[in-house]
């Protein structure tokens, strides 16, 4: 089963990738004896997306690849000057690259969206359970909870979670320096391919910018694409401020 998903991904890029090579020979003339052909394959392409996209019920891309299959079919063919039809070529040209790009990248983007979900789910979990509590109280609880994965050092407690292996939580004691009655926060510190970024829940302020984002820069380690990738997921879909 996951062989044949992979097979038909590649065909899916394949598909797309003749289209756009395609499409590209045919916006700059370069084989204007060809062009039905090249309508054609881009309309058969759209059939197979249409169908690709109402299974995964994405109505939005399907009513995409309707328009194009609309224009591009070779039926009743739509009859335009030869200006807008190259016009029209250039982005349905950058739509098919755009979605090559998204089936490559899927199970990255997948795994990224997967490991926000989880992290956005786990903060307010915290919220919940220690953000009323002392730095002390805190530690107590995080020890517990967490006896094989925590460490407690003398100005900080680090622990992991199952779920999120590739993050460290920390909570320093410098966030409760405040006084008795500040609540601190948490530090979530990405690790390995995600290195460079940390994501910080502050108790003491407001829900617009509780959570914050921070992309560390290090002379030493770049910052990889699926950590950019992360960073942007929190910040477009859960709102999370970047620092």
């Amino acid at each position: 089963m996951y062989n044949t998903k992979i097979i038909f991904k590649f065909f899916l890029i394949f598909i797309l990738g003749i289209c756009s090579a395609g499409l590209l020979l045919d916006i700059f003339d370069m084989l204007p004896h060809y062009h039905r052909y090249i309508e054609f394959a881009v309309f058969s392409t759209a059939l197979i997306f249409i169908s690709y996209y109402l299974l995964l019920g994405s109505l939005d891309n399907a009513l995409t690849f309707i328009i194009i299959a609309g224009l591009f079919n070779p039926i009743h063919p739509v009859n335009m000057g030869h200006l807008i039809w190259k016009i029209l070529e250039f982005p349905v040209f950058f739509l098919f690259i755009h979605k090559m790009y998204l089936l490559y990248m899927e199970d990255e983007i997948k795994e990224a969206e997967k490991i926000a979900s989880v992290l956005d789910q786990y903060f307010k979990e915290l919220e919940h359970t220690i953000s009323y509590l002392t730095y002390h109280q805190a530690s107590i609880y995080i020890r517990k909870r967490y006896t094989l994965d925590c460490e407690i050092l003398d100005d900080r407690v680090k622990w992991q979670i199952p779920t999120l292996p590739n993050i460290e939580f920390q909570i320093l004691t410098e966030f409760y320096s405040l006084g008795k009655n500040s609540k601190g926060g948490v530090t979530a510190i990405c690790l390995n391919k995600y290195v460079n970024i940390e994501v910080h829940q502050n108790f003491n302020l407001t829900d617009p910018v509780k959570y914050t984002v921070i992309e560390e820069k290090s002379p030493t380690k770049k910052t990889s694409r699926h950590a950019n990738r992360l960073k942007q997921i929190l910040i477009t879909r859960y709102n999370y401020l970047e620092l």
